[in-house]
Parts: C-alpha cells; structure tokens; sequence
C-alpha cells in the first residue's frame, strides 16, 4: 500500500528534473532551423486533457525586474539569512555552473532565463494508464525563433564535439519536422515549432502536442476559471488521471483500509481539476482551487448565503501570535465518514464511541451530542506577555446545552474532567504524595475554571485547565490562558487584510513570534544545544537568524472563498515596511 502511495510523487520528480535537464541539453546533430508558423498557439493548448499534472511558470523576465524593485525583496537579500544562504555550498555550485553554461555556451543564467525561459515553460506529466507507460512533455516559448535556433546550434556544436549525442532522425508530420534523438540510455522526440521548443517522452504524444487542442484545452480553461493569468507559476492537477493511476496500481484487497482508501479516491475523481498557483508583488500569493465537484469541502454559511467568519476572531485576543479558527461542519463530517466507511467500520467505530463516550456523557454521542457541537472551532497562540515562563494555548469549541437532561455543555464538560481524573489516577498509582499530579478549582467571575498543578512534573507556568464559557468548551495550558477569551470584541486585524469575500482560517504574526522566541530564549537555545546537538555558537545564530527572518514578515493569513463551482484556500505572506 505505502509503495502505491509513494509511486505518484516518486515519479513526478523524476519526469520534472529530467525534462528540466533536457530543456538545456536537447539539440540536433546539425543546425536546424525554427519552422514558421502563420500562428503561435497556446503552448498549453499543447498539453492532452488527460495528463495528469502541468506545471507552468510565464513571464519570468518582466516579474524578476520588478521582483528586485520590491523592498522586502531587497530587505530579504540583505538580511543574515539571505547573506547566508548566498554564501552557501549550493548557491556556490551555481556559480560555477553559470560559468560552465557561458563557457561552452555563451550564455549565462540571465539570458537563459529571459530569452530562453522568460516567456513560458511548461512541465506536464501522465502517469502510467491502461498498459500504456508514463508520460512526459516540455514545452518552451523563447522571446523570439532566432534566439532559439542560436542557442539549438550552440548546443548542437557542445555535443557534437563531447560525443554525447549518438543518434539522430529527422521525420515529418502533417508537415511539421520532427526529430528522434538518442542521447545516453535514453530517446526523446522534439521540435522546434516558430518559437516554441516541443519536447516529448514518446513519438505518439509528440504528435498530439504539434495539433493544439481547439477550442482550448482543459488545463488553460481551469487556469482561466482559476485566475491564474497574473500568477508567476500555476500547478494544475486531473484528479481523475491521478484516481485512474491509483486505481490500475491497486491490488485486490477486501480490508478495511483498502475499502476506505477506495472510497476516498472515488470521491477524489469528481473533482473537475485543482489549480495552486503563486503570486509575486507587494504580497506573496499562494492560491489553492478546486474546481466544481461535489467533493470540494463547502464553506459555512452565513444568513446571506456567503462564506461566515468564525465567532472566534471577535473572541480570541487581538495581539495573538497565532489563530487558527473557522467553521467546522461536525455533523457533516460524521455523516461524510458514514459514506465513505464499509460497513463493518462503521459499525465498529460506532460501538466504540458509544460504550466509551457514551457511557462518560450520558447522552448518545451522534444523536444527542454532535448536533449541539460546534460549528466554531480555534486554537490560539497567546503573546509573550500572557504567559511569563510557558508558552500559552487556548482551544475552543462551540458547545449548546441542547433541550434535553443531561444539557449537552454540562455533559461534555464532566465527561473532559472524567477522563482526565482516569488519566490522573492511572499516573499517580504507586507515587508518593509529593509526586502525584492534583486536580484543582478557580472561579474567574462566574466561570468555574479546573486545572492540574504537579510543580515537579510540569514546565514552570503549566497548568493544564478546561472551562466552560460564553458558550465555549475551552482547553488551555494555564488557567490564565482563559482569562483573555471574551466576547464582543472588533473584528481581529486578520480579516482586515483580506478582500471584501474571503473568510479568515488561520493567522501568524511572524514578529510577535520573534518576540516569544526571544522572550524564552534560553530554553531555545537550551533545546537547540541538548536535543539538536548543535554549539552554543551554532544554536545563538540559528536563532538569531531565525528572529532576523520573522521580522522580516508582517503577516501570514490564510483564507477561503467559495462561488461559480469553486472551492479557494488563499496564502498570503505581507512582508514588512521598512
């Protein structure tokens, strides 16, 4: 099973490294000249429907000139870490194959990058189907035919004169030149088509890719459904190519996890297509789509019909270093494992929760307990200034009492204090008094608040806690983590750095990290020395370079949107003003 899963990504990254290491290899054996063409098709219009992956990367030369006009990019290249990195083994080795590339070639990384690749290149990939074997498919656009044919020459010329080259035919389609190149162990088919490269694993897929599809094909009409025209780089995935290939490698199998696993990739394969795509500019954009499909995850939804924001963002406090917090749909995730399960799981997991869980609530978990559960659900990071020796976290979800008795909220709440005092007996058998882990009560107003205190166990300002408030089950590091949660706050500033639409998932201030790192900076350093081996020296700049890094971020958010048969998670980066 582990092998089936592995096979995908394994195979993917050797067809990506190969055909980028052809890209800059692939000649013929005499100069040949670009064919004219009365139109330049759309290099993905050249990539066959049911590939599996395409990856895409446009307009590389006009974004790096604006990408060094950005300040946090130049912010970035002078800060400890980018000093670093351009001083490392690996930025080295670049150097000195930039000085092969124009020694041999006359070209260095920059021409190659604006003339060559600047325009557009294109990785695509399709995985073993049908009897038939896996296939892979590169494409290029140079600025213009005479650049591309130079370069062929040159490299023509190098091989030549190295032997690598050990065989070449010259064939025809439909009036398009074409060539089969032996080069090592192995045979690849090109063609060079106005100014585009065409370079293929096979002489069939050579041939579809010269005949672009019409009206267009199915990876540019999800990218344009994507909004990906502005992105640097879009990956676009065929889950069904993808199920069809998990499908063909797949034994039979009756077990439970083989059933399971099946229903996932059925499920998987009615999702039309997913796109990630990255954005440059004054933010850093990393885009997740999927497009329609029954299986992209729906949004919570407000009065209105759009996309709500969790409660919790007005909840949890304003300067939290981190917050994770949303809309969690968990009598739709029961039902959805109840469709995806066999039978013989559902029916063992259902026993199971029901003598466990059951029998500490009182109440029926999947009919009394999980409609009054959520849907707001989060997890916070406090600052440094809300927990002076520990670092403190905060989880809360939504519990009703429900109409019935037990109430639900009161019911969950014994049941977290049951298995706890199971756990704690369990641990303090056999101990003596002074080691035993206690079970102790605060009242913060009317909120009852319980907690463990063992000062020779816990971490100094660790004190696990649960509470019940405002209608919140909450489980905290500290009972002075349970503090801060309130309600009827202003909106937290995450949801002010998002478009009109989006909905907040997740948020990192990455200084007010710095700040509790260095706020518990000996311990840092204590774990960088003891359990990663590293110097004192080693483990003071690892940490500094690390500090001088976040500070460099003003923001990390992530998002959703839902709308027009998409599904869209959105990560940005906001570096900081100078």
């Amino acid at each position: 099973m582990h092998e089936r899963c592995l096979f995908l990504p394994r195979t993917i990254g050797r067809w990506l490294i190969g055909l980028l290491a052809l890209a800059v290899t692939t000649v013929a054996a005499e100069p040949v000249a670009a064919q004219t063409a009365p139109a330049e098709a759309p290099l993905l219009d050249r990539v066959p429907n049911d590939f599996a992956l395409c990856l895409t990367v446009r307009g590389l030369r006009p974004r790096w000139a604006r990408l060094k006009e950005q300040a946090w990019w130049q912010a970035w290249t002078r800060s400890p870490v980018g000093k670093e990195l351009a001083r490392s083994p690996e930025f080295q080795a670049l150097g000195r194959i930039e000085q092969d590339v124009k020694q041999h070639l006359g070209i260095d990384f920059a021409t190659l990058r604006d003339d060559f690749l600047g325009e557009e290149t294109v990785f695509a990939y399709r995985p073993p189907q049908g009897g038939n074997g896996e296939q892979g498919l590169f494409l290029t656009r140079a600025r213009d035919a005479a650049v591309l044919t130079k370069l062929v020459d040159r490299l023509n010329e190098v091989q030549r004169q190295s032997g690598e080259l050990m065989g070449l035919e010259q064939r025809e389609h439909r009036g398009a030149v074409y060539f089969r190149r032996v080069y090592g162990a192995s045979t690849h088919w090109y063609a060079l088509v106005g100014r585009d490269l065409v370079v293929a694993s096979d002489e069939g897929l050579l041939k579809r890719a010269l005949a672009p599809i019409a009206p267009q094909s199915a990876v540019r009409a999800a990218l344009r459904r994507a909004d990906a025209d502005d992105a640097v780089a879009a990956l676009w995935l065929n889950p069904r190519a993808i199920a069809a290939e998990q499908t063909n490698q797949a034994k039979p199998d009756n077990g439970l996890a083989e059933q399971l696993l099946k229903a996932l990739w059925d499920r998987w394969k009615t999702v039309e297509a997913v796109v990630v795509t990255l954005s440059l500019a004054e933010l850093l954009e990393l885009r997740l789509t999927m497009l329609a499909g029954s299986a992209a995850p729906p949004a919570a939804k407000d009065g209105s019909g759009a996309a709500a924001a969790s409660e919790l963002w007005r909840r949890f406090p304003a300067d939290a270093v981190a917050v994770v917090a949303g809309k969690v749909d968990v009598k739709g995730l029961v039902e959805g494992f109840h469709d995806l399960a066999p039978a013989e799981l559902r029916k063992s997991v259902s026993e199971t929760i029901r003598k466990t869980l059951g029998a500490a609530l009182g109440l029926d978990p999947f009919t009394e307990v999980v409609p009054n559960v959520g849907p707001d659900a989060g997890v916070c990071l406090l600052s440094a200034q809300a927990g002076r020796q520990f670092p403190q976290l905060l989880a809360a979800v939504a519990v009703r009492p429900g109409n019935k008795d037990p109430a639900v909220d009161q019911a969950v709440f014994r049941a977290v204090q049951f298995f706890a005092g199971l756990a704690i007996f369990e641990y303090n058998r056999g101990r003596p008094d002074e080691a035993r882990i206690r079970l102790r009560s605060q009242q913060q107003g009317d909120v009852e608040v319980k907690f463990l205190v063992q000062e020779r166990v816990f971490p100094a300002g660790f004190q696990p806690a649960c509470a019940l408030k405002s209608g919140y089950l909450l489980l905290a590091t500290s009972p002075a983590a349970i503090e801060p949660f309130a309600g009827g706050r202003e909106p937290h500033p995450a949801t002010a750095l998002l478009p009109p639409g989006e909905v907040p998932l997740a948020y990192l201030a990455p200084g007010q990290l710095a700040q509790l790192l260095n706020h518990h900076r000996s311990f840092v350093l204590h774990q960088l020395t003891a359990q990663q081996g590293q110097t004192m020296a080693e483990a003071v700049k690892t940490m500094d370079n690390t500090l001088a890094t976040l500070r460099l971020c003003r923001s990390l958010t992530l998002s959703q949107f839902s709308g027009d048969g998409r599904y869209v998670l959105v990560l940005r980066l906001q570096p900081a003003a100078e």
